[in-house]
């Protein structure tokens, strides 16, 4: 199946959303363990699942992306999803308090996301210097 780049670029961002849905799980896991009676057993075993799962996807997801996209804009693209993921939902679902500089630190990384995105990719080997021709 063939997926043009923008869509490489689409996977690498699932990817770090998934990074941040597996530490949301591990943080669940761990609250859960206080759940009386059976509930307290099988909710974080369910969770910890969960966090391997999306683990595994998550890199399935990035390793497909670095196929086609460069190194770079691969990982910066899945970290600052996962950055900007695990934040809002942590303010989402823990009722974290995400202050003033959270939203500029979120607006920093979404301007060097574009940025770097925006940037033109050198060839590899393309500042090397020519071999000599004999002549």
């Amino acid at each position: 199946m063939y997926l043009d780049p923008p869509n490489y670029a689409l996977l690498a961002c699932c990817a770090g959303g998934l990074g941040a849905l597996a530490a949301v799980s591990g943080k669940i896991a761990g609250t859960l363990r206080t759940c009386p009676g059976v509930l307290g057993l099988v909710m974080p075993v369910i969770m910890w699942g969960l966090l391997l799962m999306c683990n595994g996807a998550m890199t399935a997801l990035f390793i497909k992306s670095l196929t086609k996209l460069p190194s770079l804009q691969a990982t910066v693209l899945s970290l600052s999803t996962n950055i900007l993921a695990t934040g809002l939902l942590g303010g989402l679902l823990f009722r974290e308090h995400l202050t003033p500089s959270w939203f500029l630190g979120a607006a920093c990384i979404l301007c060097g996301v574009f940025l770097i995105n925006k940037a033109v990719v050198i060839a590899p080997y393309a500042s090397a210097p020519a071999k000599l021709k004999p002549e």
